[in-house]
């Protein structure tokens, strides 16, 4: 329960805890799930992780690439990326997934660490799996983006929070100040967005304690060190927003995302089981048993866990920035909501017996492993799909004929790490055809999303030299040329190749070559 005494875990259960999470991972190469790591790159791995380290001489050509803007990103992944690679003789799929998982796998070790001060070890578990089993969690333990560092850093300055401000020149403190100070850097440029959760945390732990606040304050003071870091950050903040091309793939704010955010960190089985298991606590009449309210006050009382808890709160602070300065509703900016799961399910978990407690141990890894399988399934069906669409390509280049486009994805996961071939051409559709696409006004959203993939194209090849765009009326007075995508890869209000080409091109005549590739004639 949340009564226990205050302790640190111990260098020996942490070893158990990371040669478990060791023995999983390896289970899950073993058992088939090698696919997570050794995949194709897909679209924003290339164009906005990989493209601005490529062929830099040194970390201050990165940060310099990022300021040109060659992404709209805070420098840090970057910085990762480049040196990860310096040290592995290259960024290879397998190297940068890894980057990822070992982030993500380390920031659930500091959950268990945080945990621990608190609950026994089943609810610690408990907590930690809970957050492991989120879909956007899993999800981005196998990608190469900003996501898992994320995560690492949030986790790492929660736990860091967990040290005596009356004993400040402990070796201890002094170690856990000094990772205060270190992720509190980290969290706001690994993502600008970071600062977010920075705030939202520092907040928590204020509240923590109540009247007490000063003692707050010397507490999160370290955290001081990333807004200064943020303040440095402002030159390339002020030159990314002044070249902004003003491609936002971002929706308006609408009640459609806020009831998808809902539904991702809210109405999920997980939080609503926890939230059923503390209400049915709160409803027993025994006095020898803390009530789930009394729980939870305890529990907010300590300041790593009221910094997980509130993390609850980001897509609240996501809502603020789409209304105050741009569109920023997206799930996985909020991934790190994830993390306020912990001390709920803890919670939860702590008010069961010692059976009970094994079995929700073992329910939240059965979800754990159906999240792992539904992830391995669905990177198995994109390796197929870029494999399908490479062996189009490379029939097609036999042909000598112009070869083109119209999905991001498709082209990017083709040719998007050889920028010098040049036979790769990206279809730049006019807004007029776009319009005459989609009249209809229930169709507002394909027109839109048709618009944003143009745009981005336009951006990329201006700013990195790939995609190549040739223009609908160029091709429209071309003889011939190879179209490649399948019906799955076009706007599904066409559904199949033929009726988006007689559509786009209605002077050709269209021969299908294979499920992924088309010729076009006048």
């Amino acid at each position: 329960m949340t009564d226990r005494p205050i302790a640190a875990v111990t260098a020996r259960e942490l070893l158990w805890v990371v040669a478990a999470l060791g023995l999983a991972i390896a289970l899950l190469a073993l058992l088939g799930g090698g696919v997570l790591w050794t995949r194709p790159f897909w679209t924003d791995e290339i164009c906005c992780t990989l493209y601005p380290v490529l062929d830099a001489s040194s970390p201050l050509e990165v940060i310099a690439r990022i300021a040109a803007p060659k992404d709209y990103a805070p420098p840090l992944l970057h910085l990762i990326v480049w040196s990860v690679g310096r040290l592995t003789g290259g960024i290879t799929p397998v190297v940068l997934r890894s980057i990822s998982l070992f982030c993500v796998s380390a920031a659930l070790v500091f959950l268990y660490a945080t945990l621990r001060r608190r609950f026994d070890r089943a609810p610690s578990v408990a907590g930690a799996l809970a957050v492991a089993s989120h879909s956007l969690v899993l999800t981005n333990a196998f990608e190469g983006r900003f996501y898992g560092p994320w995560l690492l850093f949030a986790a790492g300055f929660a736990w860091s929070l967990s040290r005596d401000v009356t004993a400040s020149t402990s070796a201890s403190n002094v170690l856990r100040m000094t990772i205060t100070a270190l992720c509190s850097v980290f969290l706001v440029t690994i993502h600008w967005f970071g600062v977010l959760s920075l705030v939202l945390m520092c907040f928590g732990a204020l509240a923590s304690y109540g009247r007490r606040w000063r003692e707050g304050l010397r507490l999160i003071a370290p955290s001081a060190a990333g807004l200064v870091a943020l303040v440095a950050c402002v030159p390339m903040v002020i030159s990314q927003r002044a070249t902004t091309t003003g491609v936002l793939w971002v929706a308006e704010l609408s009640t459609g995302q806020v009831g998808a955010m809902v539904r991702l960190f809210v109405l999920s089985t997980v939080p609503v089981l926890a939230l059923i298991l503390l209400v049915v606590d709160g409803l027993r009449d025994e006095i020898s048993q803390p009530s789930a309210t009394a729980n939870v006050r305890r529990a907010l009382r300590d300041p790593s866990l009221a910094a997980l808890t509130s993390l609850a709160l980001m897509p609240l602070a996501l809502i603020g920035v789409s209304v105050v300065l741009q569109p920023s509703l997206v799930g996985r900016y909020a991934t790190v909501t994830a993390l306020a799961w912990a001390p709920l399910v803890a919670l939860a978990v702590a008010t069961l017996g010692r059976v009970a407690r094994a079995v929700a141990v073992l329910f939240l890894a059965l979800i754990v492993v159906l999240g792992v399988r539904r992830t391995v399934a669905e990177r198995r069906d994109f390796v197929n799909n870029v494999e399908a669409n490479q062996a189009a390509f490379e029939r097609a280049k036999s042909m000598n004929l112009p070869v083109v486009f119209q999905n991001l994805h498709v082209i990017y996961s083709v040719a998007g790490l050889r920028r010098a071939e040049r036979r790769a051409l990206f279809l730049d559709i006019p807004d007029s055809t776009i319009v005459a696409m989609t009249p209809q006004k229930r169709l507002e959203r394909v027109r839109r999303n048709l618009r944003i993939d143009r745009n981005i194209a336009r951006s990329h090849a201006r700013v990195y030299g790939f995609p190549v765009m040739v223009t609908q009326a160029q091709l429209d007075s071309t003889s011939r040329f190879l179209f490649v995508a399948s019906d799955e890869s076009l706007p599904n209000i066409y559904g199949r190749v033929d009726l988006f080409t007689k559509t786009v091109f209605p002077h050709h005549r269209l021969t299908r070559l294979s499920p992924n590739l088309a010729l076009l004639e006048r």
